[in-house]
């Protein structure tokens, strides 16, 4: 049972599947299986080395193992898109086709192009408008559904031509046909295919887009109740996209996706995930944050390769760091020597490793920013080979001697230099001294590293204490915020903060930016003491963003902007209290303040501030770190476009 979050141990006992897990973006668990705070590293290697932490490195449950289908693309409406190269594949010609994804923008009043092939004024456009309105523009002609696609919320959109006759192309939101026009014209241009923005480089899309999929088959001939579960390419897919942990094409095309802009995977995604988190089937990742953060082991001859085979691997999730020369692992103090160094060259893209003291090589291809990528070096004989998501990217020459005289370290090197540092997540390193473990191509691993034969050191980042179940943050625990055992509203664990310097940090991303749509912040809390203001959960600084408190005179609040809507009920010390935000719709009234499952609090007005802050989130203290709590937490939630029931939950939240 190590690491298996306490909801999961509940859902066993028969709980009801929660229908709307796809929009949870923080659900904190916890467990007392794993270390009691974020910040002890293991090592699960037969080796077993101690690790040493350096900076504030953590760990949590993000990783890149949740299967296909579950991922989308975030574009943040400044030039990010991808693109496709042209092939004759992906012109539907005169012929039938069909174009569909689901959406989430986090915006509305603008165009949002989701698909886009042509030049200027030829080919077609696939957006939703300025209006709100699902538009496919033939060329120079606009054929536009009656109804809106809704922002802040999952939508599935379809775009379908089925024949030569009248009204032959047909627009379907949520699998309802919403309009239609006719279309003959011969889409047989050239020009790249993009996602994310128009022909012109322009209207590019805010939001989320996921299983993006174009088939030159008319796929919906009348209204369709949309997938629950994630596209798979059927008969005459060309392409089928942003499902996964990386930016790839799974049709049988398998075409090559660039990147452009700020464009990143994402774990928020239009499905509820196949299965509850565990440690086992999905394992963690370490965040490192590019300034100081790194994990240094003891010297040892594990790590002394010698002049023979060698393999290490890695997940890496890189924020873009600009360092020169990004460490991953090895044992080297940069600027003086190198042992060994395998890291990421920040201004090129490109791994580069280097054995001994001189030398070193590149591989050919690119690492993408903001986004899972499976990176390997090995050795097999004196021929070294780069490896980025198990195909080979290069090789060079090399028989230096490794030897271990340096102490080995994971994120930065040995002196933290600072174009030593990496920014992102790692996650399951594994270093084998004596085998090759790759001498092809292959496919990435799909499930969490195991120790085998030769295993030096395998780095599973697993044994975070608090966690989110949601699986797209990694907390970090500040002071002595960490798991209780002797207090926990659902047993057995909870979060336990002292009311001097503890409280949980979590780094922003566009995930937990709840914008202008639909909210819910949620949990349970329990407090030591009364009479002093406390925060609960925050996101932004002290004149922006928002934040659930605590009063000094013991009432529930949430503060937003310099605005406050405060309960009237009173909190007393010693019992455990649910509490909730809610913000559903725009009109007057549209927020509310919630206590054990009744409105305490509603505002006068409407609230419709956009909560779009990039500041980092803190669970058990306000928006600027101060007010820590002294007490209790337990399930946290956000729910991002959702505005749930808040009767008073019997049971812990569900997982799924």
């Amino acid at each position: 049972m190590s690491g298996v979050l306490h909801g999961v141990i509940a859902s066993l006992a028969g709980r009801v599947t929660d229908a709307f897990w796809k929009y949870v973006t923080l659900l904190l668990n916890t467990t007392s299986t794993n270390g009691a705070q974020n910040n002890t590293f293991l090592d699960s290697s037969t080796n077993n080395f101690s690790i040493t932490r350096n900076g504030d490195t953590t760990q949590g449950s993000f990783n890149p193992y949740m299967p296909s289908g579950y991922w989308s693309g975030f574009f943040d409406g400044t030039d990010d898109r991808l693109t496709v190269a042209d092939n004759a594949a992906l012109r539907p010609g005169t012929g039938n086709f069909t174009i569909e994804a689901w959406v989430f923008r986090t915006a509305s009043g603008a165009a949002h192009t989701i698909y886009a092939k042509g030049g200027a004024s030829t080919g077609f456009v696939f957006q939703i408008t300025s209006g709100n309105v699902l538009r496919f523009t033939d060329t120079t002609t606009n054929i536009d559904s009656t109804g809106t696609v809704a922002a802040n919320t999952w939508a599935h959109v379809a775009v379908v031509r089925e024949g030569t006759g009248t009204n032959q192309l047909k627009l379907y939101i949520n699998g309802t046909n919403d309009g239609q026009g006719t279309v003959s014209t011969n889409f047989n241009q050239t020009e790249e295919l993009r996602i994310g923005e128009n022909r012109g480089a322009t209207e590019d899309f805010a939001g989320y887009i996921s299983n993006v999929r174009f088939a030159t088959t008319a796929v919906y001939t009348g209204n369709f109740t949309p997938s629950t579960t994630p596209l798979t390419a059927i008969t005459n897919t060309s392409l089928l996209c942003l499902q996964d942990n990386r930016f790839i094409d799974n049709s049988t095309n398998a075409f090559a996706i660039t990147r452009n802009g700020d464009t990143r995977i994402s774990k928020f995604a239009p499905f509820n995930p196949p299965a509850s988190y565990s440690t086992a089937s999905y394992g963690g990742s370490g965040y490192f944050d590019g300034a100081g953060d790194y994990l240094a082991l003891p010297t040892n001859t594990a790590f002394a390769f010698g002049t023979g085979d060698f393999t290490v691997e890695a997940w890496i999730y890189d924020n873009g760091t600009t360092a020169a020369f990004a460490q991953i692992a090895g044992a080297s103090t940069y600027g003086v020597n190198n042992e060994f160094l395998f890291s990421l060259n920040g201004s090129t893209r490109k791994l580069f490793a280097q054995l001994g003291a001189t030398g070193g090589g590149n591989s050919t291809g690119d690492v993408p920013k903001n986004a899972w990528t499976h990176v390997a070096i090995v050795r097999s004989g004196t021929t070294v080979t780069f490896y980025i998501n198990g195909t080979s990217s290069g090789s060079y020459t090399d028989s230096d001697s490794v030897a271990s005289t340096i102490t080995p370290t994971i994120g930065a090197a040995s002196n933290d230099n600072a174009d030593s540092r990496f920014l992102g997540y790692i996650s399951n390193l594994r270093i084998v001294k004596g085998t090759a473990v790759y001498t092809a191509n292959f496919t990435p691993p799909t499930t969490p590293l195991t120790a085998i034969t030769n295993t030096s050191l395998l780095l599973n980042f697993t044994n975070a204490g608090i966690f989110d179940a949601a699986t797209i943050n990694d907390g970090q625990t500040v002071g002595n915020a960490q798991v209780s055992t002797t207090q926990a509203k659902w047993s057995p664990t909870s979060m336990s903060f002292d009311g001097t310097g503890d409280y949980l940090t979590v780094i922003d991303k566009p995930e937990l930016r709840i914008g202008t749509g639909d909210f819910t912040i949620e949990g349970w809390v329990y407090l030591t003491a009364t009479g002093v203001a406390y925060g609960l959960v925050s996101k932004g600084t002290a004149s922006t963003g928002w934040s659930v408190n605590v009063t000094s005179g013991n009432k529930l609040q949430f503060s937003y902007t310099a605005t406050q809507l405060t309960g009237a009920t009173s909190l007393a010390s010693g019992t455990w209290y649910y509490f909730a935000v809610v913000r559903s719709g725009t009109a007057s009234g549209n927020l509310r303040v919630i206590l054990d499952g009744s409105t305490d609090a509603t505002s006068a007005g409407a609230v419709n501030d956009n909560f779009n802050q990039t500041n980092v989130l803190y669970v058990g203290a306000d928006r600027v770190a101060g007010a820590v709590l002294n007490g209790y937490l337990q399930d946290v939630r956000i729910t991002n476009g959702y505005a749930r029931t808040t009767s008073t939950p019997t049971s812990a939240f569900p997982t799924l």
